[in-house]
């Protein structure tokens, strides 16, 4: 994995200021941050930075975390060497809804993802997040809402 100064060159391209730009790899990581209690920092941070770096546009963009699974593989072997399989997936499928198995660090990294989609005015349905923790968060953010 990179760590801080190596991941900022290896994700310092795409729009900085677009939806999916800085502001956004950052909410991502906080988020993850939360759901993960604070372990595996450097894990999320990587999925944070890396998952939307390829992106094409704003708007949908199929295969845009497998170009960006790829990219992250490269920038790995010029860093490191060290590839991380969880993490590979992780920015791979950020943006299907699967079905398979994964461990929880993969499914922290999807929703860490999900509770950042407000900034685009999308509401989240708690029924498409994958851990108990961000549908609890979700929920206590509907209910916020609501009562103000």
């Amino acid at each position: 994995m990179l760590h801080e100064n190596q991941l900022i060159k290896a994700t310092a391209f795409g729009s900085p200021r677009g939806v999916h730009g800085v502001t956004h790899r950052v909410s991502v990581y906080l988020n993850a941050r939360r759901l993960a209690k604070d372990k595996e920092l450097m894990f999320y941070m990587n999925f944070a930075f890396f998952h939307d770096c390829c992106r094409r546009n704003d708007e949908v963009d199929p295969g845009h975390g497998s170009r960006a699974a790829t990219h992250y593989i490269m920038k790995c072997t010029e860093y490191d060497r060290e590839i991380n399989c969880d993490l590979m997936a992780a920015i791979s499928f950020h943006s299907s809804h699967n079905v398979l198995q994964f461990p929880k660090r993969v499914l922290i990294c999807w929703d860490a993802d999900a509770l950042d989609l407000p900034r685009v005015n999308i509401k989240i349905n708690s029924d498409l997040l994958y851990t108990d923790e961000a549908k609890e968060i979700n929920d206590q953010s509907l209910h916020n809402n609501t009562s103000e």
